[in-house]
């Protein structure tokens, strides 16, 4: 079974703040949500993914990796000590249970499975439940994770998760096109990313190298002791109009004739591109 980008996790210091900055951007996003177990987000829907800003909002909350028990909470807060930027990529799932079948089949690392709801805010102030059941596939707690991935089941009518409201953004973007990976060993974590069936018709993962990052987007070095997500592609409608958004935003961009890309610093932590649709193929 092939899968696509369900969402892309932006792991940030100040919600508040990047709310701010992905409204200027140009972004609708949801109102605010709270996980039950310690963190917080909000998100920018298209037509079949999304992104999810989080940080951490009730530590008290946050259990600690406990065996196969993975912690979510724990993770992100972690991941904050170092840094911001994209921590996690979750993929599509129609069938959790299938997933951990299909994933330790090929010889993944899964841990215990992990199942939760929250409250969801309508557009008309009503409020929902959603619940999600979560794969993670190959997580060390032992190590210093820089990245993390699962599949995300959602467990609820898709009418209560998904708004036309909340899926149309100022700035034209109609889906994620693709997430840039960097790793010390590229073939050894292309062979992971094989493994785990995504389609890049639903959202390409490229994995380089650092010096092959630093080509892509001149001038944005990447800590060569960082093995992670670096940024991510996104699809617009109209490059002239992006340009006017994020102008009118007062957002600093770098720009050539077929992309536009706001930098790490300005984008907090993660290399933000926009491209139209049939560019960098």
């Amino acid at each position: 079974m092939t899968r696509g980008i369900d969402h892309l996790v932006l792991c940030v210091n100040d919600l508040d703040q990047a709310r701010d900055l992905y409204q200027r951007i140009g972004f609708t996003l949801t109102p605010k949500a709270q996980h039950p177990f310690g963190t917080g987000n909000c998100l920018a829907q298209f037509d079949n993914s999304f992104l999810e800003l989080l940080t951490v909002t009730r530590p008290e909350l946050i259990s600690e990796h406990d065996g196969d028990n993975f912690s979510f909470g724990a993770y992100n807060r972690g991941y904050l000590q170092n840094r911001q930027g994209m921590s996690m990529l979750a993929m599509t799932s129609t069938n959790w249970k299938t997933d951990r079948d299909e994933f330790a089949a090929k010889g993944l690392k899964i841990n215990a499975p992990f199942s939760f709801s929250r409250t969801a805010q309508q557009p008309d102030g009503g409020e929902v439940k959603v619940g999600f059941d979560l794969t993670f596939v190959d997580p060390d707690p032992e190590q210093d994770l820089q990245e993390a991935w699962f599949t995300c089941s959602h467990q609820h009518p898709p009418e209560y998760f998904w708004k036309p409201e909340y899926q149309t953004h100022d700035n034209g973007v109609e889906t994620i096109k693709a997430v840039y990976l960097v790793n010390d060993d590229v073939t050894e974590k292309l062979e992971f990313v094989d493994r785990l069936d995504l389609d890049p018709e639903q959202g390409e993962v490229q994995v380089l190298s650092h010096s092959d990052f630093e080509s892509l987007f001149p001038g944005q070095g990447v800590e060569r002791d960082y093995n992670g997500f670096c940024g991510y592609s996104l699809i617009v409608h109209d490059l002239p109009h992006m340009r006017e958004v994020l102008s009118r935003g007062n957002i600093d961009f770098q720009s050539d004739a077929e992309r536009i890309w706001i930098d790490k610093p300005g984008a907090l932590g993660v290399v933000i591109e926009f491209v139209e649709k049939d560019q960098r193929q």
